[in-house]
C-alpha cells in the first residue's frame, strides 16, 4: 500500500470521530476546546527489517482532554487511556487496523504519560494524553 502520511493522519482522525464528544484539530492554536485530539507523525522507517516492503509510519495522537484543574478532565483521560470501551482511542483506531485500506496495519503500542500542556499566551494548562500509534502502509 502506498499512502502519504496526510492520508494517513487524517485516516487515524477519521477513525477517531467515533469517540462521541472528542473533536480532532489538525494543528494546535492558542485557542482550543478540550476534549480535542492532535495526530503528529514522528517517525517513518522507508525500509523495514526481513524484506518486509511496508514503509512504517509512527504517530502520536495526543488526546488533550481538559483543564489540569478539573476533575472531569482526569475522568476523561483515563476513559480515553483504557485498552476498552466507547471512549478508548485504542478501541477506536483497532477496530479497522486498515483505516478503510488506506494502511495495511496498524496497532497502539502504549498511551502515556499523561502531562501538563500549556496553550496560548494566557498559558492556560490542560492535561495531554499521548498515544503511539505504529502504523503500515
Amino acid at each position: 500500500m502506498t499512502a502519504t502520511v496526510q492520508q494517513i493522519a487524517e485516516a487515524l482522525n477519521t477513525a477517531l470521530e467515533a469517540i462521541v464528544g472528542l473533536r480532532n484539530a489538525p494543528y494546535l492554536t492558542d485557542s482550543i476546546t478540550p476534549p480535542v485530539v492532535l495526530t503528529a507523525i514522528e517517525e517513518v522507517v522507508y525500509h523495514g527489517a526481513f524484506g518486509y516492503s511496508d514503509v512504517e509510519h509512527t504517530f502520536t495522537v495526543f488526546a488533550i482532554v481538559g483543564r489540569a484543574s478539573e476533575r472531569a478532565g482526569i475522568e476523561a483521560m483515563e476513559a480515553y487511556m483504557s485498552s476498552t470501551g466507547t471512549q478508548s482511542v485504542r478501541a477506536a483506531l483497532e477496530l479497522d487496523p486498515t483505516l478503510g485500506g488506506v494502511v495495511s496495519s496498524l496497532i497502539v503500542v502504549k498511551s502515556g504519560p499523561p502531562s501538563s500542556l500549556a496553550v496560548g499566551q494566557g498559558g492556560a494548562v490542560y492535561i495531554a494524553v499521548p498515544f503511539t500509534v505504529l502504523v503500515h502502509a
